[in-house]
């Protein structure tokens, strides 16, 4: 039997000139978020961080303090204080002037670390400041790194968002592989892909995430039904542990920055009290990457089945086999698991509840040597709901793994079911 799709054709075709129109307004568009980070990343660059990467050149100059006073402020209701420091000095016989404390703005909330900093250059005193010989005009008291340099992560960010949507907005289109049935084989048309006329069904299976943007739940396809295929895990190690490392480098990136600017403060206690918080979460987050990168040499299963789509009531064969013999387990155990997800608003917010309508447990084993590989009965509740995605509501079916390992990293999988709806009733 063959699933059938009577969508208007008008209705999802694209001309390959609108398609480059496409790609040339996204372009544009993350052109924009380039021009804004490299604008602003060159003129805050050349104020601040060009000039402290040029400063262990800087040229050390005698300097008179003729300004030091603490001053304070208003900044959006809060309370700011700035250390006003001005001193004259001579470079090559010209006489030049400057504001300048370090590299950053000398302002903050903290009034004891700036009233320290007008201690340090009181009025009238002789100092040592450090002169750029390539603009005798700029001129700082203070050569240390400052926390305040990390705002140039902030238009870094704006060129790597812009760069990346350009190169993705550029690249040639490949055929998308289907993220339930594998890659298309023998189509000759996107047409024939996008309605299965008269094709084989799994020809008509590469068609399906395409359905399913117009329609909440995959069709039943007698084909498919009698296709076999190997379940991909949506639960990938190495995908964690990227995010892990990104997220961990980040943070403490961040923090640690923060912490060695304000031990550079003598008496900001209250400062290191406050960011030693952050650093323990930063000593958790190196924790869960090593965790991460420790679940990589956990034993690889691999799933198959012999149906790529479900119907309700019918019954599945499920064999699963390990890339070695899991010695280090101590219990396996595989269950099918529906779940729905539901998204709606309470006041402003809005709410994702998720819950297990069905559960059961299809392999359980304490014996090692019954885990390594094995064949298991998957039968779909006949009185239950098929795979189901709309906007708001959700329905999914998968199958879960999970191997315990004592004090190491378990082994944990999720594995995507596609259920469709009961065989049509022949005759």
């Amino acid at each position: 039997m063959m699933a059938r799709f009577s969508h208007q054709k008008k209705a999802l075709s694209t001309s390959q000139s609108s398609g480059c129109l496409g790609k040339l307004f996204l372009a544009g568009f993350f052109g924009v978020f380039l021009a804004f980070g490299l604008f602003f990343g060159y003129l805050m660059g050349n104020e601040f961080l060009f000039p402290y990467l040029r400063s262990g050149n800087f040229a050390e100059v005698p300097c008179k303090i003729t300004r030091s006073e603490l001053t304070d402020f208003l900044d959006d209701g809060s309370r700011m204080y700035r250390a006003d420091i001005e001193y004259d000095y001579d470079y090559q016989g010209k006489q030049y002037h400057s504001d300048k404390t370090g590299f950053g703005d000398s302002s903050g909330s903290m009034k004891s670390a700036y009233q320290k900093m007008v201690e340090r250059y009181p009025l009238g005193s002789q100092q040592i400041c450090f002169v750029d010989p390539d603009k005798p005009d700029y001129a700082v008291l203070e050569r240390r790194w400052s926390w305040w340099l990390m705002v140039m992560v902030l238009p870094l960010i704006f060129v790597l968002v812009g760069v990346g949507g350009i190169v993705g907005s550029l690249l040639p289109s490949r055929p998308k592989q289907n993220k339930y049935f594998g890659t298309p084989g023998g189509a000759t048309s996107a047409n024939e892909l996008a309605y299965g006329e008269e094709r084989e069904s799994n020809v008509v299976a590469t068609s399906l995430d395409m359905i399913l943007k117009n329609q909440p739940f995959p069709l039943y396809d007698a084909g498919l039904v009698e296709k076999p295929r190997e379940l991909s895990t949506t639960t990938s190690p190495a995908m964690i542990l990227g995010c892990a490392i990104i997220v961990a480098t980040i943070w403490n990136g961040f923090t640690w920055v923060a912490i060695v600017s304000m031990l550079s403060e003598k008496g900001n206690h209250f400062g290191l009290l406050f960011m030693s918080i952050f650093a323990l979460i930063g000593l958790g987050l190196i924790g869960w990457v090593i965790y991460q990168f420790l679940a990589l040499f956990n034993p690889k299963p691999t799933l198959n089945i012999d149906r790529s789509l479900l119907p309700l009531g019918s019954t599945s064969q499920l064999s699963w086999r390990f890339s070695s013999t899991p010695t280090s387990m101590t219990s396996l155990v595989i269950k099918l698991v529906g779940e729905e997800e539901a998204q709606y608003r309470r006041g402003t917010d809005t709410v994702t509840d998720k819950k297990t309508f069905y559960e059961r447990v299809l392999f359980e084993s304490l014996e090692p040597s019954s885990m390594e590989q094995g064949t298991v009965e998957v039968e779909i509740p006949n009185n239950s709901i098929h795979t189901f995605n709309a906007s708001n509501n959700k329905y999914r079916w998968k199958i879960t793994l999970k191997g315990d390992i004592p004090r190491w990293p378990d082994v944990m999988h999720d594995y995507e079911l596609m259920v469709c709806p009961h065989e049509p009733m022949k005759g």
